[in-house]
């Protein structure tokens, strides 16, 4: 049960909704252009978490599960996959489900809480090839896995003894990653020190502490 005279103090469990947007840079590497891009859509998720209150201060650790709509056209295509199958077809990305766990520490003013957050994002791709295998229609799949940090400032406003409302900002950079796709399985963490991706996120979300 809430503590009355703590308004952030004990388990909490939350629903999110928001803005998402994932953006790639590569530096221009000899004979290769530099490369830019990005997509946004929607995100959405829940989250659990639990946070102790002393004075004016609250220090909590939380998990969090989400999806995204973000996805986008690979156009059409076509080459030899790892496994040494000839593609023809097109391919398309879409963003797989995320997982989050990590801390924050929080400042207390009346009904208010001012919050940084800092913890580890498991993420990924999911990737569709549609076309012909060796001559053979058909459809493939395959996915890529990506971890980073996460950064993140949040204001939470309790309305009533159990509801709370809040607002947030994080931001995610992505250092490791695997691919295991089409005949292919390897990690490519060192790829991040040349290639830059990056995910930014506003969302809103309501809660009730128990």
């Amino acid at each position: 049960m809430n503590n009355p005279g703590k308004h952030f103090d004990g388990p909490r469990i939350e629903a999110l909704f928001g803005y998402d947007q994932a953006k790639l840079e590569v530096p221009a590497i000899d004979p290769f252009e530099e490369v830019e891009g990005d997509a946004e859509d929607i995100f959405y998720g829940a989250a659990i978490g639990y946070d102790f209150q002393s004075g004016m201060f609250t220090f909590g650790a939380e998990a969090e599960i989400a999806g995204s709509a973000l996805s986008d056209e690979l156009g059409s295509f076509s080459g030899i996959l790892p496994d040494d199958t000839v593609f023809s077809g097109t391919g398309s990305v879409g963003s797989a489900t995320e997982y989050y766990f990590g801390g924050r520490v929080g400042f207390v003013g009346g009904r208010s809480l001012f919050y940084v957050k800092a913890g580890y994002a498991l993420s990924g791709v999911d990737i569709e090839l549609d076309g012909t295998f060796d001559d053979v229609a058909g459809r493939r799949n395959g996915d890529v896995d990506l971890d980073g940090l996460r950064l993140g400032v949040g204001y939470e406003y309790k309305v009533t003894d159990l509801v709370y409302l809040k607002a947030e900002y994080r931001y995610t950079d992505f250092s490791g990653g695997e691919l295991d796709a089409f005949g292919a399985s390897l990690e490519f963490g060192d790829v991040f020190e040349v290639v830059n991706l990056e995910r930014h996120q506003a969302v809103v979300g309501a809660g009730v502490r128990f």
